[in-house]
């Protein structure tokens, strides 16, 4: 059994005890406070970051079906311009056909005035 002195020390101990222990806790719940409020701040510069990506990704998205659609376009583009080449080529084949059979006509005709010319002379 204790007396009440020493009932009152070891209380006073133990009270001692308690106010160091929640002196502990308090530095320690500020402590984490401190980590909690770093934490939250890193979610967010996270969160923006991701979300600034995400915004990319979009952008490159619509970029690539932008690109894409233009693709289609020149390729019916493309497609139309091989048509009218070979349009061209066939119509300056035809063309050089013409030239020749004018050239051969010519040449006939040069061929018989010649003769003409002959048949004049030999005539006068």
């Amino acid at each position: 059994i204790m007396t009440g002195g020493e009932s009152a020390k070891a209380l006073k101990s133990e009270l001692a005890s308690l106010k160091h222990s929640n002196a502990t806790l308090l530095k320690e719940g500020k402590g984490l406070r401190s980590q909690i409020s770093d934490l939250r701040s890193q979610i967010e510069s996270a969160t923006n970051a991701n979300d600034e990506l995400l915004s990319q990704i979009e952008g490159s998205k619509e970029l690539t079906r932008k690109e894409t659609e233009d693709n289609i376009v020149l390729k019916e583009q493309l497609k139309n311009l091989q048509s009218d080449h070979d349009s061209l080529a066939d119509r300056l084949q035809a063309q050089k056909g013409y030239l020749s059979e004018a050239m051969g006509a010519r040449a006939a005709l040069q061929s018989q005035m010649a003769d003409l010319v002959k048949s004049n002379e030999a005539l006068t």
